[in-house]
Formats: C-alpha cells, sequence, structure tokens
C-alpha cells in the first residue's frame, strides 16, 4: 500500500484504523505487480423487510485482521491498536506502550505466521483491549515473546502488557496479549 502524497490535502491517516473499528473483520491482500485489495466484512441488521429464510448476520465482536505477513503488518497492526487504545481512552504513555508491543510482534512474526498471511484478531474490553495473533506454527508464541527481550537491559516488553500467554488449540498456537487503561474511565 503506498499511498500517493498530495502536500495540498492533509490527512488523519486514519484510513485502516476506521476501517478496523467499522468493520467486523477487514483482509488486505496482494502482491507486486498485482496490486492491493481490501475487503471488509460489515454485519447488517435487517428491517424487517427480508424474507423469513434469510438467515441471520453472525456477529463478530472481534476485529480480525489478516494481512500478508511482512512490510505491511507493522503499519496495519499499529494503526489499528492505536485506534483501540485511542477508543480505550489511554494516556499517550499507554499508548506509546500498545504500539511498542504491536511493533515488537510485528518485528518478530513475519516468518512464524503460516502460509505468509498475519491473522490478528483485536477484541476489546471496558477499557482494555485484548489482541490475539494466529495460529502460528508450534514454538512460534514462544519465540514471539522471546523476541522482545532487550538483553542490554536484562527486561521484555512484555512487561508493557497486563497479561501475555500462550493458547494452543488443534489449529495452532495462539499469542493473547492484553493491553488495559490503568485509570478505566467511569461507567
Amino acid at each position: 500500500v503506498r499511498p500517493l502524497v498530495d502536500p495540498r490535502r492533509e490527512s488523519l491517516r486514519l484510513g485502516l484504523p476506521l476501517i478496523a473499528a467499522l468493520s467486523a473483520s477487514f483482509e488486505i491482500s496482494g502482491a507486486a505487480g498485482r496490486g492491493t485489495q481490501v475487503t471488509m466484512r460489515v454485519p447488517l441488521e435487517t428491517n424487517g423487510t427480508l424474507p423469513e429464510a434469510s438467515a441471520p448476520v453472525e456477529m463478530v465482536n472481534e476485529t480480525q485482521l489478516r494481512v500478508p505477513a511482512g512490510d505491511l503488518v507493522a503499519p496495519v497492526l499499529s494503526r489499528v491498536v492505536a485506534m483501540f487504545a485511542a477508543r480505550a481512552d489511554f494516556s499517550v504513555d499507554r499508548l506509546s506502550d500498545a504500539i511498542l508491543l504491536s511493533d515488537a510482534i510485528s518485528a518478530n512474526g513475519p516468518d512464524e505466521f503460516p502460509n505468509g498471511t498475519a491473522q490478528i484478531g483485536i477484541a476489546e474490553e471496558d477499557g482494555a483491549f485484548v489482541v490475539h495473533v494466529g495460529p502460528l506454527e508450534s514454538g512460534a508464541a514462544q519465540r514471539l515473546l522471546d523476541g522482545m527481550r532487550i538483553p542490554e537491559l536484562d527486561a521484555s516488553l512484555e512487561a508493557l502488557a497486563d497479561e501475555i500467554r500462550v493458547d494452543d488449540s488443534e489449529d495452532g498456537e495462539r499469542l493473547v496479549v492484553r493491553i488495559a487503561n490503568p485509570i478505566a474511565r467511569p461507567v
């Protein structure tokens, strides 16, 4: 995705986060010389005028991203994570923590996504959100966590998350990262 630069036109750079916020899921696919295809799924509610035989639309409570593993994962994931952090009313410092975590996942993940596609789900909670990365090959989630280590500081970016775990399922591992606003807004 290479936007054309128009110096006369100001941009909020909210295209992908806006798609994520308004759709149940979206997918970005393409390759050099083939172009880029963006697909978004928007669940619709009926107004009662559809025939009874039509099946109800399944509602998804998670934004689902499918992005070719590689250079697109970092900008897409960081913008979507920033949008979720803003919606959860994160401070600038906490927003930076969330983006650092997404950047670490992006930087260490390209070789870990089966079939060359990064699959990431983000679910909102009150004042927080949970990022699900996967399915991944066996051991890949731990390699992503190992990639978050900062040996010079004897620390890890894992400390920026409220919870990090690896879930196993029949289709592979999933890295689960929960990031919360320490000062959740009153309900």
